[in-house]
């Protein structure tokens, strides 16, 4: 009922409003309608004036002595201040006021002024702006024409000067309203003539004033602020095409005070039958809040915890129905919570008891559950856990892979459901500690009420053993392989090489029917090649020795000529192969000998001296070197073989890795350098290598300096007596054959 009521009201104040400012913006544009009216009469009528001056001989002979005419109308016409003639320099030829030449027969020019230059412009009547005539002393305004001569074209410019304040006297004749003010302002909005206030206000700029009145409706009608400082409503008309426009204004509060006495009455009886209304919406609401207010007592009681209160099924009508009915919602929740916290207890133990640790998080992944077998195993109090981030139980290193893991499982419900199966997950102790775990999931709710629960194992026992089952496994896989290799090598190769040695010792040996020196070389060659194969099965044997710590060296001073020289010899037959050309550069150093096993040094040179041949370029060569520097003898051996990269140089002393070596057709087994380390560790000696893929490697070995042993200390025992047979007696008896190959 209030609302139509209100909206009444508010109706008939719009109405009268409108009422109002209609009838105050009509007074004003009434006024301005005239003025606009009566000044375009005026400047249409001067315009039609100065059209027939302009042809008057005496005008267009540009006459000093003034035509008749122009002194007529300036007595007849109260508006004209003056008519004047003058010619195209701007100077002043005749005046109706003054004469000819001006007062005293003084020449008046109008070069330097406005009107004049803009009438010079156009070829056509003009309206300039507003100045002090300086013939008559008054505020003018001039319209003016062009004179034009048959012939000649334009000659001068004849101007009538219109009197601005004698317009305004003209206004008094109109039915004004107190505080009224008119005006009239040029195109920019500077004023021409104004009433009251023409001395002070003339030329100022009512521009401001016009834009905000106007503002709200463009129609021409606005109220703003004058530029006396009084609020004022405005109407504007334009006088003619002139681009002049005539202004009324009246104080806003005297144009809108039936307005604001109407607004008054409307408000105050508004006020008063919104008084009524309400008093009566306030009865009425309180007899039908009574029972809504009694059934949200109730509800609230429940609210807090007060499971004993009912609501009071005597209320009236429907409200007693909605009191029954909410009772009995009441007792079938209260059963049935009974039976949730009956089977939550029951639950809670299971989880208590449980001999896995579980953990519910929620959609934050905050701890909402924390049994006490998880308390056991973080070693951590439950009271504690709870609210807890579950990243506190997660190592900083996997955090993230935890956390979009459990992110995914939340979202799609794809992730295993065993979280540990596949995978090995790691728990945090509080301690600090990390422990191998294995972990299974689940989700209970949706995206915004989400409950995660995890079951989590202790796999530290169970990863720990079969760690040390599969590290078991290996070594024993690994030394039965060592083992069956091993075994393997001693009796299938070292048999058959052993025999080829002992017939090329034979055939060395032969008396009878010797052999010749070329046959001699050959079996040499023989010999020393079987011993060669013989130490190659022997380096895999010596890598086993090694590991095992059971390889023991006989460390003395050895001729490092003697062995260099030995190494090249058995190396020669393999040189001359493949065109190279081996350089030998230390038979001018006088002796040199070092602290080394004799057998095992021999054994390093001849693998450094054979991979320089292996590993060259056909018709390459190797530089051997040796010299000694204080308390150490250095030996080099340099190829222009392949070369190796500073990738093959990180694995170079690895058993069994040839650096893909193998592709290209060389012999070996890539335990040569393997070996070579460590018999030069173990005779505290150490090797170098510096190598430049695609051009050649330097192998650099270094071994401590020795003294050459006297005569007495190097002197042999003297060889037993062997009878001499004669040399064509046939060997008779038998023969006692002993070999010691370790």
């Amino acid at each position: 009922m209030a609302l139509p009521l209100v909206a009444l009201l508010g109706y008939n104040l719009w109405r009268e409003a409108s009422h109002a400012r209609r009838a105050a913006y009509q007074a004003v544009e009434s006024h301005a309608a005239g003025i606009a009216h009566d000044t375009d009469a005026l400047l249409t009528g001067t315009a039609q004036y100065l059209d027939f001056l302009a042809i008057r001989p005496q005008v267009v002979a540009l006459d000093p002595v003034c035509d008749p005419v122009l002194d007529d109308v300036v007595r007849r016409r109260r508006h004209f201040a003056d008519v004047v003639l003058v010619d195209l320099a701007g100077r002043l030829v005749c005046s109706a006021v003054a004469g000819p030449g001006g007062p005293g027969g003084l020449a008046e020019g109008y070069a330097d002024h406005a009107w004049f230059q803009q009438a010079m412009r156009q070829d056509q009547p003009a309206l300039g702006k507003p100045f002090l005539a300086s013939i008559v002393r008054r505020t003018v305004v001039a319209v003016s024409r062009p004179v034009m001569a048959p012939g000649r074209g334009r000659i001068g410019t004849v101007a009538a000067l219109l009197d601005l304040e004698s317009l305004q006297a003209d206004w008094q004749a109109y039915r004004l309203l107190p505080n009224t003010r008119l005006a009239i302002v040029d195109e920019t909005a500077r004023i021409v003539v104004i009433r009251p206030g023409f001395a002070r206000w003339v030329g100022a700029d009512a521009g401001p004033a016009l834009r905000a009145a106007l503002t709200d409706n463009p129609a021409g009608v606005g109220v703003a602020t004058g530029i006396d400082g009084v609020a004022r409503a405005f109407a504007r008309m334009p006088v003619g095409s002139t681009g002049w426009y005539a202004l009324a204004s009246v104080p806003a509060v005297q144009a809108f005070a039936d307005y604001h006495a109407g607004l008054l009455r409307s408000l105050v009886l508004t006020g008063a039958l919104m008084l009524v209304v309400l008093g009566v919406a306030v009865v009425l609401a309180r007899r039908l809040a009574a029972p809504l207010n009694a059934l949200a007592a109730t509800a609230r009681a429940v609210a807090g915890g007060d499971d004993s209160v009912r609501a009071d099924e005597a209320l009236p009508g429907e409200y007693g129905d909605v009191a029954r009915e909410t009772n009995a919602m009441l007792e079938s929740r209260q059963r049935t919570e009974a039976k949730l916290l009956h089977r939550e207890r029951q639950l809670a133990g299971l989880v208590d008891t449980a001999m896995d640790a579980i953990v519910s998080i929620d959609a934050q992944h905050k701890i909402r559950l924390f049994n006490r077998a998880a308390a056991e195993m973080f070693r951590l109090p439950a009271e504690q856990a709870i609210g807890e981030d579950l990243d506190r139980f997660i190592p900083t290193r996997v955090r993230e892979a935890h956390r979009q893991h459990v992110r995914m499982f939340a979202r799609t419900g794809s992730t295993a459901r065993r979280m540990g199966l596949l995978q090995t997950l790691t728990g945090l102790r509080a301690d600090g500690e990390e422990f191998p775990v294995e972990a299974s999931i689940s989700k209970l709710g949706d995206a915004g009420h989400m409950l995660m629960t995890v079951v989590i194992r202790d796999a530290t026992e169970l990863r720990r053993a079969e760690r040390a089952r599969l590290a078991q496994a290996a070594a024993e896989s690994a030394s039965r392989a060592k083992t069956d290799f091993l075994s393997r090598m001693s009796h299938e190769l070292r048999t058959p090489l052993n025999a080829i040695l002992g017939f090329s010792q034979l055939l060395q040996a032969r008396t009878i029917d010797p052999l010749s020196d070329a046959q001699r070389q050959q079996v040499e060659h023989i010999r020393l090649a079987g011993w060669h194969l013989l130490a190659l099965i022997n380096d895999v044997l010596d890598v086993s020795r090694i590991e095992a710590g059971r390889l023991t060296l006989s460390p003395r001073a050895v001729d490092l000529l003697a062995a260099l020289d030995e190494a090249l010899r058995i190396s020669e037959a393999t040189a001359a192969q493949q065109r190279m050309r081996v350089e030998a550069d230390y038979r001018d150093s006088g002796g040199l000998w070092v602290t080394a096993d004799p057998v095992r040094l021999r054994q390093v040179l001849l693998n450094l001296l054979s991979n320089a041949i292996k590993y060259n370029r056909p018709e390459g060569s190797v530089h051997l070197q040796a010299k000694r520097a204080a308390q150490q003898v250095h030996v080099s051996i340099e190829d222009t073989g392949l070369g190796m990269t500073a990738e093959q140089l990180a694995h170079l002393y690895e058993p069994f890795n040839r650096l893909g070596r193998e592709h290209h057709g060389i012999e070996g087994t890539g335990l040569g350098l393997a070996l070579t380390r460590q018999l030069m560790e173990l005779m505290h000696a150490r090797i170098d290598v510096e190598s430049t893929a695609g051009e050649g490697t330097r192998v650099t070995i270094t071994l401590a300096a020795a003294e050459e042993p006297t005569a007495a200390a190097g002197a042999a025992s003297p060889a037993p007596s062997v009878p001499q047979l004669p040399t064509d007696a046939e060997p008779n008896g038998s023969v006692l054959y002993i070999e010691d190959n370790p």
